[in-house]
């Protein structure tokens, strides 16, 4: 999901890497697909400087996201044909990501007792808005209303801006 979630949406991997990659490999008896899947995991949690330059062009579509989330092996079972299709077509290219909220990916993922222990709970952004909204966020949109209201002649429109764009540096 987060592979899917990050092409589509986020930009953090190239578009349909991960459909292109998945379509590669056939899900049968001898499990090509399941090894394929360890194989990019792994890859993901490898530096640059440590990666192999004669991988497929499929495995150096995807950059290094050597920041734990792939470090954990797991145990990848068996995939089916099935499977595999429901991940290409469903997953890849019918499913709309834009509506998914990745906070709640990441912490469903997550046991309990795993948030629990970690501390690890995310705020949905509803309740996030909440807080920073009457604190700055309410301020900040007003000014920026009040600077595109500006007339253009004279350029009173852009220097409202331009100080708006300074203030948000200061921030």
């Amino acid at each position: 999901m987060f592979l899917m979630f990050c092409g589509e949406e986020a930009g953090l991997i190239p578009q349909n890497a991960f459909r292109d990659y998945a379509q590669h490999f056939p899900a049968n008896s001898a499990d090509y697909l399941r090894n394929a899947m360890r194989e990019l995991f792994k890859w993901l949690d490898t530096p640059d400087d440590a990666r192999n330059p004669f991988v497929s062009d499929l495995l150096k579509a995807f950059p290094d996201m050597n920041d734990g989330l792939f470090s954990e092996r797991t145990v990848i079972p068996t995939l089916s044909e099935v499977l595999r299709t429901t991940i290409i077509v469903e997953g890849c290219q019918e499913f709309d990501w834009s509506e998914v909220n990745p906070t709640s990916i990441f912490e469903g993922s997550l046991g309990h007792d795993q948030r629990r222990s970690g501390g690890m709970h995310y705020t949905n952004p509803e309740n996030i808005h909440k807080v920073i909204d009457p604190l700055f966020l309410d301020n900040l949109e007003a000014a920026f209303a009040e600077a595109c209201a500006k007339p253009l002649a004279g350029g009173a429109h852009t220097k409202a801006l331009e100080d708006l764009h300074k203030r948000l540096g200061r921030l």
